[in-house]
């Protein structure tokens, strides 16, 4: 049976790890994670797949058993309202949400490698203000903005913005783009996520 050691992985990656393995059509493997969050996500993950979640602890953390059991629950086998690409993410700023600046760089870096693993991509990433220092000074940031950008996501950038703060010869993933464009770009969305 396939062992995947997601330990000291943070969210989302051993469930990034394990969805790879029901794409790879794993039918039973087991993934070893070290706290409890990690082992619920995993059983969603299960369950929304067609697969049941054993998990189990052990000394070193929990070891969670997929087994595929049938077919994926209605709401995960149904498509999108929106096709794939028929949405916009906009990023005003360089890290999400309100508390902790180093814990809100960090999430703003894993949404980013999160959409980099998943299937349904959004047609267009804006950056605008604060934003506009990630595709610049952020390399991690960067380099899934340019993975995403391969796929077929268009990246645009405010050039206001990147001259304001003194950015506009860094800029190290997307184009440099205009007001206009951004607000078309929203407007032909199904929905804008604003992180």
């Amino acid at each position: 049976m396939k062992m995947i050691d997601a330990r000291g992985k943070n969210c989302p990656i051993p469930v990034v790890l394990a969805q790879k393995a029901i794409a790879a059509g794993e039918t039973a493997f087991t993934v070893r994670v070290d706290n409890a969050a990690a082992v619920e996500n995993l059983k969603r993950l299960a369950e929304s797949r067609g697969y049941q979640a054993h998990p189990v602890g052990d000394g070193e953390g929990f070891a969670v058993t997929f087994a595929a059991s049938g077919t994926p629950t209605a709401q995960a086998a149904s498509p999108s309202q929106h096709a794939a690409g028929d949405w916009t993410v906009f990023a005003g700023r360089d890290c999400i949400g309100d508390g902790d600046r180093e814990l809100g760089s960090s999430l703003m870096r894993m949404f980013f490698y999160t959409l980099t693993q998943g299937d349904e991509l959004p047609g267009t990433i804006l950056f605008m203000n604060a934003g506009v220092k990630l595709p610049t000074l952020d390399a991690q940031v960067a380099e899934h903005l340019n993975a995403l950008q391969e796929r077929g996501v268009k990246v645009l950038v405010c050039g206001t913005c990147l001259n304001f703060y003194g950015l506009a010869d860094q800029l190290k993933a997307g184009t440099v783009s205009n007001m206009y464009d951004i607000v078309s770009c929203m407007a032909r969305s199904a929905k804008v996520v604003t992180l």
